[in-house]
């Protein structure tokens, strides 16, 4: 249901309440990877409704520990929260979040 043309016109693009960065904690991160500290990098979209919701999530690429990105839609969808995009007349509209994941402990 987006449109690609009504989202390159928007008058401002869905933001993310607080940072996004919080929205994870490090539990939800793969033991393995962490002990071993190795790079993992996860791109994920959403898409925000009229509301400021997400209400829907999709991992598009992977590069790691594929056990994480199954996790990171469920627990993002329930903390995210947006100032919902506004169209070209000031009305929230539906948009499309789109974020890259970088996770890697040093010790």
């Amino acid at each position: 249901g987006l449109e690609p043309t009504k989202l390159k016109s928007l008058r401002r693009s869905a933001e993310p309440i607080g940072s996004s960065g919080g929205w994870l904690d490090d539990y939800h991160f793969p033991f393995s990877m962490l002990v071993f500290g190795k790079l993992g990098l996860v791109d994920y979209r959403l898409i925000v409704d009229e509301t400021g919701a997400a209400t829907d999530c999709a991992v598009t690429s992977v590069l790691g520990d594929d056990r994480f990105s199954n996790e990171i839609c469920d627990v993002i969808m329930k903390r995210a929260k947006f100032t919902p995009a506004l169209d070209q007349d000031g009305q929230p509209t539906k948009d499309l979040y789109v974020q890259r994941i970088v996770y890697k402990i040093e010790y």
